[in-house]
């Protein structure tokens, strides 16, 4: 009867977790454009290195901000860029940008381009 009890007990603690979870889906969506992540944080986030973060911020166009206590990046963006999150229609949130298609030069076309100023 032991068994039973301590089954109850986790299905009842399973059903409030579930209530306090549809509690947080129905807070406002501008709560989350406030949570903002260092840079390791977000490398972290998105499973890859500090260094290939900043390169997919300069490449996707992902946001930084320069605060008191370094560069941060915001989460709804990095949710966006890899595809957790849509962006919302009609909202002044900066988009994450597609990657430019990139024209692949010789170093010889390299050359001439910097040398045609």
């Amino acid at each position: 009867m032991d068994l039973t009890k301590s089954l109850s007990e986790i299905q009842r603690c399973i059903v409030s977790l579930q209530t306090e979870l549809d509690q947080l889906k129905l807070l406002d969506g501008n709560l989350a454009k406030t949570i903002l992540l260092s840079r390791q944080e977000a490398a972290d986030f998105m499973g890859v290195s500090l260094r290939q973060c900043d390169r997919c911020c300069r490449k996707y166009g992902i946001p930084k901000f320069n605060t008191v206590e370094g560069v941060k990046i915001r989460r709804t963006d990095l949710m966006i860029y890899m595809g957790l999150v849509r962006e919302p229609i009609g909202e002044a949130m900066p988009s994450v940008k597609e990657p430019e298609e990139t024209k692949r030069y010789s170093e010889f076309e390299k050359i001439l381009e910097r040398n045609k100023r």
